[in-house]
């Protein structure tokens, strides 16, 4: 009788894991960003918009975090609560229209699509509602402080000060024959 019991719990468990993979869930949220919740595919989105703004190609950049990370936590650690809010309603206003003029994700676009886009945001919008002027500027703001944390991880990794800004470690190199 065991037995019996047993084996129908085994097949229940294995029919649900097999399943269980295939069941559409709504993505989990981001751990560690208490200002802004985002879900994971927002996360990656981040990180395709910076690789467009600033390509990594084939240069060894190696930085402590993803720049990504170094976006999302500037953003809530540096920011008060309503810009984070207002980061995070520009990052889903501009999802949104980048699914509504090309119908695609944007890491699917073409270079020349993504670059349109961001043009299309530093125009003026015709809008009078102003609901949505406000989305228009939290697109604004979230493309500035995108491109801005961008460029402000890229100087701070160690390719860029060692190979353009000379930088060295300290304490420097030693030279024990200087004429006093």
């Amino acid at each position: 009788m065991q037995r019996r019991q047993a084996l129908r719990n085994i097949i229940v468990v294995s029919a649900g894991a097999i399943i269980f993979p295939h069941c559409k869930m709504e993505p989990a949220p981001l751990q560690g960003y208490k200002n802004l919740m985002l879900n994971v595919d927002e996360f990656k989105f981040i990180g395709d918009l910076a690789n467009s703004i600033l390509p990594k190609g084939d240069l060894p950049i190696e930085t402590p975090e993803p720049v990504q990370e170094f976006i999302l936590n500037m953003v809530n650690d540096c920011m008060p609560l309503e810009d984070c809010k207002k980061y995070v309603a520009g990052l889903r206003g501009f999802i949104s229209l980048a699914k509504e003029k090309y119908d695609s994700s944007f890491s699917k676009m073409t270079k020349e699509n993504q670059l349109a886009l961001f043009n299309s945001l530093n125009e003026k919008t015709e809008e009078t509602d102003p609901e949505k002027v406000s989305i228009w500027e939290s697109m604004q703001s979230f493309t500035d402080l995108t491109k801005r944390f961008t460029v402000q991880h890229f100087t701070g990794s160690d390719y860029f000060m060692t190979n353009h800004l000379d930088w060295q470690f300290l304490p420097g190199e030693y030279n024990g024959k200087v004429p006093v």
